[in-house]
């Protein structure tokens, strides 16, 4: 009687443990969500300077692997071939350092204006070793 007891008691925190890990999949989904779409960026190098803003459109898509990560297409105007990987944790969105085809990135932005912003600061190093920071807006399309 028990062991039967000890069973159930076992069986019932582990389905308890399963619950809460899909809860926390289904909240990393929505905001992950909240990040995907086409966005429209102007971007500004730190101190900011008129005749360096650039504005190119950015797509955000869900990373085919992690529930809290997307892949920022064409990142920096480098290419719709071109993808920089980035983590998504609350209303924040991080690039970890990523290195590809000589340049690096890190940054970090915030989605706000009711989902249709994103605030971004942003380090970029080029093959050269030039090393800028940027402030930029996405707005979303």
């Amino acid at each position: 009687m028990k062991k039967i007891a000890v069973l159930n008691i076992l069986l019932i925190s582990f389905l308890a443990f399963i619950l809460a890990s899909c809860e926390r999949d289904v909240d990393e989904l929505r905001m992950r969500d909240a990040f995907v779409g086409s966005w429209r960026v102007v971007e500004n190098t730190v101190p900011s300077s008129r005749d360096i803003q650039e504005a190119y459109i950015v797509n955000i898509t869900p990373s085919p692997i992690f529930a809290n990560e997307v892949e920022m297409v064409n990142f920096y105007a480098m290419g719709f071939d071109f993808k920089v990987p980035a983590v998504i944790e609350n209303q924040e969105i991080t690039i970890n350092t990523f290195e590809s085809d000589d340049y690096t990135f890190s940054g970090k932005g915030k989605l706000s204006n009711n989902q249709k912003s994103i605030e971004w600061v942003y380090t970029v190093e080029d093959p050269y070793g030039d090393k800028r920071t940027y402030n930029s807006e996405f707005t979303r399309l």
